[in-house]
């Protein structure tokens, strides 16, 4: 099951594969309002370019047109928050495996650029897991761990952001696994310590993917996890 937010931001970093393509100028830094609201329309209109986003996605390389239509949604509504959701897609693309070593530094850039602007906002909170599941991939697992462990209470409220349904509704992630942002944090959080072979707090992470949601994929995969460090 290909997965949207978790599997396309972050899982797509453990592939990396040569690209010959010509790549294209990614624009990092936007003057956005101050005061970032979400609007109907903003929501109705990144939900096309969003479920363009998912279709794209099949071919796990990085949209030039995908990339222009959601840089001018960003420009033409500079006080939405809808922006930022356009900016973790635009995220999202430069870390596919197709053209992952073209464009994954600017990807991990904008992941930056949300969480040093955007801490308050959702996007910088889930923004936060992206930036440890990259840390991760370059094999620095303890500063990963550290990241989730210092935003900890900050990670776990996630989905109780008023702001967190309007995120998930633009992203086409209402009948998703990956809405659920906890379980994919979890998950996330028992692989690493796999890699470091702190098998404990593994099976500590992994069971509450279980517990907590055990309807989703994340628990099916963590039960398999699990499974191999027994």
């Amino acid at each position: 099951m290909k997965r949207i937010l978790f599997i396309v931001i972050i899982f797509c970093l453990i592939s990396t594969q040569s690209c010959y393509a010509n790549t294209i100028e990614i624009q990092v830094l936007y003057n956005l309002s101050d005061k970032l609201e979400y609007s109907t329309d903003s929501i109705n209109k990144l939900k096309i370019l969003s479920a363009e986003f998912i279709e794209i996605n099949k071919s796990e390389t990085f949209n030039p047109k995908l990339y222009n239509k959601l840089d001018s949604f960003i420009k033409n509504n500079k006080n939405s928050l809808s922006s930022l959701t356009a900016l973790h897609m635009i995220a999202g693309m430069c870390f596919w495996p197709e053209t992952f070593e073209l464009y994954s530094k600017k990807g991990e850039q904008i992941i930056n650029f949300l969480i040093n602007n955007y801490s308050n906002y959702i996007h910088g909170k889930i923004a936060l897991i992206v930036k440890a599941s990259i840390l991760s991939k370059k094999g620095l697992n303890n500063e990963a761990i550290s990241l989730l462990k210092d935003n900890y209470e900050v990670i776990l409220n996630i989905e109780k952001d008023v702001n967190f349904k309007y995120f998930i509704q633009e992203m086409n992630l209402e009948f998703s696994d990956d809405k659920n942002i906890i379980a994919g944090f979890y998950h996330l959080l028992g692989s690493i310590y796999i890699d470091i072979k702190d098998y404990k707090n593994a099976a500590l992470n992994l069971n509450k993917v279980i517990n907590y949601y055990p309807e989703t994929n994340y628990a099916k995969i963590s039960k398999e996890m699990l499974k191999s460090i027994k």
